[in-house]
């Protein structure tokens, strides 16, 4: 035979309240109310007389309100509620203490809404609470007793009865014959009625509940079950910080002794996600805006078993960066006149990346419909920008940088250099610049041929020179012309060059010489002509 293993199912949390709930458990004379929606007046209560708060009910996890014995015409709990009650409702408390008596002690009425009460005593008998009110009266024996007891009233509209539970328990019903409404101007008291005795000397209410809708069995179970199981207590570590779309994870961590289940991480807001297991990703920026609960299930037994705990903790979503990147390359050689066209990228937000003139620049380029013009030569800087949203910071500006450069201009030489240039030799050059309209300027430098010691140290440097426009070639060598046109602001400066080849001038015809005996015969021969002419004219 197979054995079977049967574990124990976790406890489910009280259900809470939404008109009134008191725990006792403060100090001083003001009770919280912690409900989840109290009504007008009623967030506040308040112990007046000699009642006080903080007692400990026997058994359980809860603290109490300890009666005082005197009439409720002093002492009591109010609660600043006009009652109201129209549907269903449920109305449970702990109590403990309470002795038999032949006074009545009255914990919960209201005088303005048709004597609306529940007490012990009297028509009750003792040892028994009953409700009574503009409605047929509703026994619960056995719950004002010395030991602690959870009684319950439940008023279910629907099928018209009201049930009594004693320790979570069903022990009564009884069938209504008409439809309930209680309601008064108040205010609703907590330990007492009109003039008569709350609660008796040392007796002792806590966990008071009342719900503007009908429990089931298994939720007053609930409520019983959770004052007899030891509270966990949960503790969040410091908050981390996230940002939108960034993830980081909360911790919090159970006190010992505690149930050993695994906490468990939820929110409702939608700024932010969270895992089970705790990492939050930001959704939408805000201060305090994402609410991360931690849950850790409770435990039945082994007894006394643990409640169910939970804590909450706020986290502020911050904004996420977002980044710009220039999609376009900007000219490596742009000149004035070009034009490019600038592109960027930039992040989430959606916003758009604007792209502008950094200030330095303005008289350098312009930008119109993310066309760059240039203008002038020197740097032009294009600064793009982003802005941000409720989600995103602004991006941070990126700067991209295109060095702009002057326009060309030609020049052109119109004048044809000699081939055959000699010493001695001229040649007026001429040219056309151009668009910056300065001057064409000219200039020479030579390199001497070889120097031999015939030729002097000078002699090898001016191999030409210019003046007036005219070039004059002055020793062998090579004589090269420069042609130079000033830039302004707009255009560069530019040169061209000529070289001219200078060969040294041509060496005159020698002219014959004779030996001096040669010579003296040549004058006899002379001589002996001219003799011999005078003689045939005689």
């Amino acid at each position: 035979m197979t054995a079977l293993l049967v574990l124990p199912a976790l406890a489910a949390p009280a259900p809470t309240p939404d008109i009134i709930h008191y725990r006792f458990d403060e100090a001083g004379t003001s009770v919280t109310n912690r409900a989840s929606n109290p009504p007008a007046n009623a967030s506040t209560a308040i112990l007046n007389g000699a009642l006080s708060q903080g007692a400990h009910i026997d058994g359980t996890n809860l603290s109490a309100a300890l009666g005082s014995g005197a009439a409720s015409s002093t002492d009591y709990v109010n609660t600043g509620w006009a009652t109201s009650l129209n549907g269903s409702w449920s109305i449970s408390f702990f109590s403990s203490e309470i002795a038999p008596s032949s006074t009545l002690f009255y914990i919960m009425s209201d005088i303005s809404a048709a004597s609306f009460r529940i007490f012990t005593n009297g028509v009750a008998g003792p040892n028994n609470w009953i409700l009574r009110g503009p409605f047929d009266d509703v026994l619960l024996e056995g719950g004002a007793v010395q030991g602690t007891t959870l009684n319950t009233f439940v008023y279910d509209s629907a099928a018209q009865n009201i049930s009594a539970y004693l320790n979570g328990v069903l022990v009564n019903t009884v069938a209504q014959p008409a439809p309930i409404s209680v309601s008064g101007a108040g205010p609703f008291k907590v330990i007492g009625y009109s003039s008569n005795v709350g609660l008796n000397a040392g007796g002792k209410l806590g966990d008071v509940r009342i719900y503007s809708r009908a429990l089931s069995s298994s939720e007053v179970t609930d409520i019983y079950n959770a004052a007899f199981r030891t509270p966990q207590v949960l503790t969040f570590s410091a908050a981390p910080a996230v940002s939108v779309n960034s993830t980081a994870n909360v911790v919090a961590t159970s006190a010992e002794p505690n149930s050993g289940n695994t906490i468990v991480y939820s929110t409702a807001s939608t700024d932010c996600t969270v895992t089970s297991s705790g990492a939050v990703t930001g959704v939408h920026a805000g201060t305090n805006n994402c609410t991360i609960t931690a849950t850790q299930a409770g435990l039945e037994i082994p007894l006394p078993g643990f409640q169910e705990a939970s804590a909450t903790q706020a986290l502020s979503i911050s904004k996420d960066t977002q980044s710009i990147t220039f999609t376009s390359t900007p000219p490596s050689g742009a000149s004035i006149g070009d034009t490019y066209a600038a592109t960027a990228t930039g992040g989430a937000s959606g916003e758009v990346v604007t792209l502008v003139v950094d200030s330095g620049s303005a008289a350098i380029c312009s930008i119109a419909n993310g066309t760059v013009t240039f203008s002038a030569a020197g740097t032009c800087v294009i600064n793009a920008n982003q802005t941000g949203n409720a989600d995103y910071e602004a991006a941070t500006q990126v700067q991209q940088t295109i060095e702009v450069g002057k326009l060309a201009q030609s020049l052109t030489f119109t004048s044809v250099a000699p081939a055959n240039a000699k010493v001695g030799d001229t040649y007026t050059p001429a040219a056309t610049g151009g668009a910056s309209g300065n001057p064409v300027v000219f200039s020479v430098s030579g390199v001497p041929q070889a120097v031999t010691a015939s030729i002097t140290a000078k002699a090898a440097a001016d191999v030409c020179s210019i003046s007036g426009g005219v070039v004059s070639f002055s020793a062998p060598g090579t004589c090269t012309i420069m042609a130079t046109q000033a830039g302004n602001e707009i255009y560069a400066g530019v040169e061209m060059s000529q070289v001219v080849f200078v060969s040294a001038a041509a060496a005159p015809t020698p002219v014959p010489s004779l030996h001096h005996a040669a010579l003296l015969l040549l004058s006899l021969l002379a001589g002996m002509l001219g003799m011999r002419k005078l003689h045939r004219k005689r």
